[in-house]
């Protein structure tokens, strides 16, 4: 098949989350499949063409948005034979950062900037002369080709055979827009994108996306039913129920190649999940050295996450110094909210040598804290999926989380009666909760034969894209013969 994934980021060229992981990740495992897949995603400040190695191709396109008509470069590279495509124009992507200043807020052009952005990856289709039988969307960014190919261009020829699938990666964020911004999205000169966009008095893109698109998914089975309910719906509940015979769950998968303790470059020693445990235990002995934590025997748990509400960092602020008081260490790792900031870097001075908190992004950190940790916290508010808990199993680093979205999905309780659990879930939303969790996972750590057989349990499970990958082909294939 012929497939153009679009994505606000893509991982290495442009990354904030997990999304850039994915966008990367799955569109090399569909090419994998033998398909004929290409990335499109705006060339930012950080996405240096020529130091990739990307060709300009041709002398660029013109894009019409509302009553302005607009000039867009396209560059082409590749990643790991993967083709992938850039949109530029200087006025809207030349800027510290991918959506606000770094540390501020957002833009206040970003319903401008990304509906260029779906122009301009639509009209740049004919001048490379591709025609994708599907176009994979990811977020709000991107949720407004849906709706242009349902509206603008409904009657071009060339785009009547395109469908699209929408993937939702976090319905908390749904590029909502105050309703002075229809001129720059061109709703007065085409008053049927009302229908889609318009909400409550203002604009919601993820809704247009949601109401366009040939077929919706989202990136876990138990995020799918989630969001369909009042709690986690964040007012587009009832659209997506209304989709629901359309409306599929997906679980995302990890970049085996990128997340491996048998070759992460990060790391040392290497190890697998065949060997006697030495290697763990000297990759936790370099990172207690590395982050000034005492070297002791005690367990070291770990916190690789934003630092935001959804990540469940009050239930942290909570439980961690009556587990530090306990004698466990803690390394965390993050940046987000200055004030949670502020109180973990307090708990590190409060406890030193126990306690350690990086208000970095690192991810060569982030591979040793994997690797050298024995316990890793998600203890989410909601989790549309997770990659974090993925990578710890990876590494033999259990996870302690709670039962939402995909944490629901890939983690079971060692006290499951399949046998088959691979760590430690909570499912209230309260600190006791979750501390009597962690309390059970530090008695089990205490019983080093069961604890290795855990460890040994999660590193060998498939955590790859390969199934994923071909539950969206067959999706593609789905909707693009109906």
């Amino acid at each position: 098949m012929r497939i153009l994934l679009a994505a606000a980021e893509v991982n290495p060229f442009a990354k904030t989350g997990g999304l850039a992981d994915v966008a990367a990740s799955l569109s090399r495992a569909i090419m994998s499949a033998g398909h004929d897949i290409r990335v499109v995603l705006p060339a930012y400040r950080c996405v240096d063409p020529w130091r990739e190695r990307f060709t300009q191709t041709g002398e660029g396109i013109r894009v019409r948005l509302g009553p302005d008509e607009d000039r867009a470069q396209i560059w082409e590279g590749n990643l790991e034979g993967l083709r992938v495509y850039l949109i530029g124009n200087q006025e809207l992507y030349n800027r510290d950062g991918l959506y606000g200043e770094p540390g501020g807020s957002d833009y206040p052009d970003n319903a401008r900037r990304f509906a260029f952005f779906c122009r301009a990856a639509l009209e740049m289709l004919k001048s490379i002369s591709f025609h994708p039988e599907v176009i994979h969307c990811n977020d709000w960014h991107t949720a407004l080709i849906p709706v242009y190919l349902k509206t603008l261009m409904r009657d071009d020829p060339f785009y009547q055979p395109v469908r699209s699938v929408f993937t939702i990666h976090n319905l908390g964020y749904q590029g909502r827009f105050d309703v002075s911004q229809r001129e720059q999205l061109g709703l007065d000169d085409h008053p049927e994108l009302s229908g889609y966009l318009e909400f409550h008095g203002g604009i919601n893109l993820m809704q247009g996306g949601i109401r366009a698109a040939d077929l919706v998914t989202t990136v876990s089975p138990t995020y799918a039913r989630e969001v369909q309910e009042v709690e986690l719906g964040f007012g587009l509940e009832g659209e997506i129920r209304a989709r629901a015979e359309r409306f599929y769950g997906i679980l995302n998968g990890i970049d085996e190649k990128e997340w491996n303790p048998e070759s992460d470059p990060w790391i040392s020693p290497a190890y697998n999940s065949g060997g006697s445990g030495l290697g763990k235990y000297s990759n936790k002995k370099r990172l207690r050295q590395e982050l000034g934590l005492e070297d002791s025997d005690a367990p070291l748990l770990a916190v690789v996450s934003r630092l935001a509400e959804q990540k469940g960092i009050d239930l942290l602020l909570e439980v961690l110094p009556a587990l530090l008081q306990e004698g466990t260490q803690v390394a965390v790792l993050g940046t987000g909210d200055p004030g949670t900031e502020g109180q973990l870097s307090q708990l590190a001075a409060r406890f030193p040598g126990r306690c350690s908190f990086n208000s970095i992004f690192s991810n060569p950190l982030a591979h040793r804290i994997y690797a050298g940790a024995d316990i890793l916290m998600v203890p989410s508010r909601y989790e549309p999926c997770g990659l974090t808990q993925m990578i710890g199993l990876r590494y033999g680093t259990v996870p302690l989380v709670r039962a939402t979205g995909g944490l629901a999905d890939t983690v079971l309780d060692v006290g499951d009666s399949s046998g088959k659990g691979n760590g430690f879930v909570f499912r209230g939303y309260q600190a006791s909760e979750m501390l009597e969790t962690c309390q059970r996972a530090l008695a089990f750590y205490r019983k080093p034969e069961e604890w290795s057989q855990l460890v040994k349990r999660g590193m060998n499970a498939d955590y790859s894209w390969k199934r994923s990958a071909l539950e969206y082909i067959a999706l593609y294939y789905k909707v693009s013969v109906e």
